[in-house]
C-alpha cells in the first residue's frame, strides 16, 4: 500500500475531518499563507470570521425589518383612527343672536363676522363681538354682556382657553 491509501485506512473519521494534504488542517478551518504565497485579498478574506458574523447580521436585518413594519402598521392605524378628529373652531359664531352691553370699542368697515372674531381675539381685554350685518360693524365686548334675538347680527365668543388667560391677565 502507499502512505495516502494507508493513512486513508488507518483514520477511521470521514474525509470531510480529516487534515488537509500539506496544510495540516481540518476542512473548513481558515488556512493563512505559506512562505511565498502572496498575501491575496482572497487569503485575507479567508481569515476573516465570516461565518460568525453572517448569522448575526442576518437577525439584526430581520428584527429591523420586523420593527419597521411594525412601525409603519402603528401609523396607518393611528392615522384610521384619527382621520375624524377635528380640532375645535377658535370661536362660535351665532347668527341672529346679538350681545348687548359690555361694549369695549366698536369698528366700522369690517368685511365679516370672521374678521371680527379675528378682531376681538387680537384685542387684550375681548371676551366677545357682535357682528352688525347692515352696518358692516364689529362691536368687541368684554364679560358681561346679554343675549337678545337679532337678525341683523352675528355674535361670537372667544375661547375658553383664551378667555381664561385673559381673566388672569387682568
Amino acid at each position: 500500500l502507499t502512505a495516502s491509501m494507508a493513512a486513508a485506512t488507518e483514520d477511521p473519521r470521514p474525509p470531510s475531518h480529516r487534515m488537509e494534504e500539506g496544510r495540516g488542517l481540518a476542512r473548513g478551518e481558515a488556512s493563512r499563507p505559506l512562505r511565498g504565497e502572496a498575501d491575496t485579498e482572497a487569503n485575507v478574506r479567508e481569515t476573516l470570521p465570516s461565518r460568525a458574523t453572517k448569522p448575526r447580521e442576518g437577525k439584526r436585518r430581520q428584527m429591523f425589518l420586523v420593527f419597521g413594519f411594525i412601525s409603519i402598521a402603528w401609523c396607518a392605524f393611528l392615522l384610521f383612527m384619527m382621520h375624524d378628529v377635528r380640532l375645535a373652531e377658535r370661536y362660535e359664531l351665532h347668527d341672529n343672536l346679538d350681545y348687548q352691553g359690555a361694549d369695549i370699542e366698536s369698528r366700522y368697515g369690517v368685511e365679516s363676522a370672521s374678521d371680527c372674531s379675528q378682531q376681538c381675539e387680537a384685542h387684550a381685554a375681548c371676551f366677545a363681538f357682535t357682528y352688525v350685518k347692515s352696518e358692516r360693524a364689529c362691536w368687541l365686548k368684554a364679560e358681561g354682556y346679554v343675549s337678545k334675538s337679532n337678525p341683523n347680527t352675528i355674535s361670537g365668543a372667544i375661547n375658553a382657553s383664551l378667555a381664561a388667560t385673559r381673566r388672569l391677565n387682568v
